[in-house]
């Protein structure tokens, strides 16, 4: 008998990039039913994918635990000695093909070390770092932009599976759905439940709003029709929550902070709708299915917005977006949305009402022509 192909998945991180590739994971289920299907994740990300239908195995990368180790003492030899014995269990578990999801440097030294035969990756051009050099199937060029839920379905196509584009589920056990379904209780109010999250991850603060644009977009949430609004904060956000509520008129109540992703998701399914910015949470709630805006700023909207529901971001085309400045003194494209849009957009969605799109196009990110026949004709409703 054959042995079931052995199979991984490289997508290291972020949060919100692990949940653009989970359909590419549900479709290499749906074609590849008896494989042994692995990702390899990082440490903050893995709580995503436990439990996951479509996945026999999680394999975590401790890159945490190797910077906790560096900041205690530990010398660049001892953690490059853990970093080989996490490359020789990756080879021990014999993989027969990699997908590298992620593109860059680090992506690329993974997916290398798991000695698999077939290696597919991006062409070296749509790649971060020299990621190129570590797969030896590769796409051609991308012709033009891609939202990264397409990109990635479109890797599948190297190893014989068809682009398909298929829903992705989570595994949110019942306990924990009422567990957060009893923090929102807490809420004052009643009506629809509206979660605001103003965080994104620290290490690209340029991506976040402005702490009185989120005051004032709150007080024009409670000023109207009955709704219930709370904050959505994580760790490190405490603070930030903080000045929001000294700057809102009204009193505005946090959530109690949730302690992983999995909780993170069943709030977001409570929703009615969630307002954030190009992050984790908010990519979440739409997977999820729920109503939401994002707010843009840096990063091309057409590479992360909302799947299947571009007209859900709000972005200002300024001259020198989109860029991949992690800080920027004067956040002037975030600064360019107006609490006034938000809300009338939030009350829109509210409504069930259809939003306008399109929205202004960015600069291109990367080079764009006309699709060739191979590539799917897919999002950004008539943008491009």
């Amino acid at each position: 008998m054959t042995a079931p192909e052995r199979i991984a998945v490289v997508r290291l991180s972020s949060v919100g990039d692990v949940i653009f590739a989970l359909p590419a994971l549900e479709t290499l289920r749906a074609h590849r039913p008896h494989a042994h299907i692995a990702w390899i994740v990082e440490d903050r990300a893995a709580d995503l994918l436990t439990d996951h239908p479509a996945l026999d195995e999680i394999i975590v990368m401790p890159r945490r635990s190797w910077r906790e180790a560096r900041r205690r003492g530990a010398s660049r030899l001892d953690i490059a000695r853990r970093m080989r014995r996490f490359g020789r269990e990756l080879r021990a578990r014999r993989f027969d093909t990699v997908f590298d999801f992620q593109g860059n440097l680090k992506s690329g030294l993974v997916t290398r070390s798991t000695g698999a035969k077939m290696r597919l990756g991006f062409h070296r051009r749509d790649c971060r770092e020299p990621n190129w050099l570590f797969t030896n199937r590769r796409l051609p060029p991308m012709e033009r932009v891609l939202h990264r839920v397409e990109r990635d379905l479109l890797l599948l196509t190297l190893a014989g599976i068809p682009w398909e584009y298929r829903r992705p589920r989570l595994s949110l056990p019942d306990t924990m759905r009422s567990e957060v379904r009893d923090l929102t209780k807490s809420l004052p109010g009643e009506g629809p439940l509206i979660i605001l999250n103003p965080g994104t991850s620290a290490w690209f603060p340029s991506k976040r709003w402005p702490v009185a644009s989120w005051a004032a977009l709150a007080d024009r949430l409670q000023g109207g029709r009955p709704l219930r609004v709370g904050l959505n904060l994580g760790p490190d956000e405490v603070e930030m929550g903080r000045a929001i509520q000294d700057l809102a008129a009204r009193p505005l109540h946090a959530l109690p902070v949730l302690p992983d992703m999995r909780r993170v998701a069943c709030l977001m399914d409570e929703a009615d709708l969630v307002i954030g910015g190009d992050t984790g949470p908010v990519h979440l709630a739409s997977a999820l299915g729920r109503k939401v805006l994002a707010l843009f700023g840096p990063y091309d909207p057409r590479l992360y917005h909302p799947y299947q529901h571009p007209e859900r971001a709000l972005y200002h085309a300024l001259p020198c977006s989109p860029c991949r400045y992690r800080s920027c003194p004067g956040r002037q494209c975030m600064a360019a949305i107006t609490p006034e849009e938000v809300f009338a957009r939030a009350v829109a969605l509210l409504n069930d009402e259809d939003l306008i799109a399109p929205l202004p196009r960015p600069r291109p990110a990367i080079q764009v022509s006309e699709p060739r026949s191979s590539l799917p004709r897919l999002s950004w409703a008539g943008i491009g």
